[in-house]
């Protein structure tokens, strides 16, 4: 069992003159969607490098024939995405901390629209920011929170954390025993599997003196590094701990592995 420990707290790379990221402004956007002829193409090695296709500057469109969180599935075993993958528990802050992360880098928040084949029904919309790296590539950050029904939401969410490179949870004000329930089904899927995640980041928003005891609990028997930092209060502070942690993640992991600025 790999025991939790408390995060350092990085320097933010937002600045102070960094906007208000739990103000959402997301611009709404409208356009066309795109059918193809052969679902197969989204699995083709010749033509596949990302999740689905460009159907406008900030739109991406993946067709399905079964349910989101399967399909999400199948594609990060096909492509091996490295991304980060941050979850909402009892507040609503993923979204606006895109939102801010994308308007201060001068980015906008882009979305992955999840639609059954032949239909075009949209299924799940995904939210998610791009952000350079210093070999010039892009590193993706979702928010888990999907617009989708509740069994899709959840599926996603675990299949994004489950398949990220860090996962991160944004805890809001909750009693102890209502962190522990919480965190019970991760601990649980961690467990079951498919996990191959292998970090895990709580940033608590209120007090966080019982969620580092709960985190080692998430994490008992799972083989993941769950960490706690102190608490979070503001937007820049979330992402200078998310930042650091990646960076350090990317320094161990390879010489000349992508790191976000």
């Amino acid at each position: 069992m790999t025991s939790p420990t408390t995060a350092g707290s990085p320097p933010s790379p937002l600045g102070g003159n960094a906007p208000d990221a739990w103000q959402a402004t997301r611009a709404q956007t409208s356009l066309a969607t795109q059918f193809l002829g052969d679902e197969n193409d989204y699995l083709a090695p010749e033509k596949q490098t990302d999740i689905g296709r460009q159907t406008g500057t900030n739109e991406r469109e993946l067709f399905v024939s079964c349910a989101p969180d399967l399909a999400i599935q199948q594609q990060f075993e096909h492509l091996r995405p490295e991304f980060i993958a941050v979850h909402d528990i009892a507040t609503a802050s993923s979204r606006k901390l895109l939102t801010g992360i994308a308007a201060a880098s001068g980015r906008a928040v882009q979305k992955l629209l999840i639609r059954r084949q032949g239909y075009g029904t949209a299924l799940a919309t995904l939210e998610f920011v791009e952000l350079p790296t210093a070999d010039g590539s892009a590193m993706r950050m979702y928010s888990t929170e999907a617009d989708a029904d509740t069994a899709s939401r959840h599926g996603l969410a675990r299949m994004l954390l489950a398949f990220s490179r860090l996962g991160v949870m944004m805890v809001g004000d909750l009693p102890g025993h209502a962190i522990a329930s919480a965190l019970k089904p991760f601990h649980e899927f961690m467990l079951a599997g498919p996990w191959p995640n292998r970090q895990m980041l709580l940033l608590p928003l209120a007090s966080g003196s019982t969620l580092v005891a709960q985190g080692m609990e998430m994490a008992r028997g799972t083989g993941v590094n769950v960490r706690t930092t102190p608490q979070v209060t503001r937007p820049a502070d979330a992402w200078g701990f998310i930042n650091g942690t990646w960076s350090r993640l990317r320094d161990n992991a390879q010489p000349d592995g992508r790191r976000v600025p």
